[in-house]
């Protein structure tokens, strides 16, 4: 298994590769931490181009919502929940 993570103070984002083909992104917001919001790609085809181009954008100021709507811009399609029983 492959994991390759960005990190700042408002979200954590992991590209997560288990056998070359089951290939996700997830993020999660580190700033609500009564609602836990999460996010994961429902895409695979394009994920590594989008990866690239999400580590060359990723700043201090990136939230987990705007990753993932820059992540939707790229053609990935995601998945946003709160992972809070």
């Amino acid at each position: 298994m492959f994991r390759a993570t960005l990190s700042n103070t408002h979200c954590v984002l992991e590209l997560r590769d288990r056998d070359g083909s089951d290939v996700s992104i997830h993020g999660e917001d580190i700033t609500d931490t009564n609602n836990i919001p999460v996010f994961y790609t429902q895409s695979k085809r394009g994920i590594r181009r989008a990866w690239h181009e999400l580590l060359k954008t990723f700043d201090e100021k990136m939230t987990m919502y705007a990753a993932a709507r820059f992540l939707n811009d790229h053609g990935q399609k995601t998945h946003t929940y709160c992972a809070m029983d």
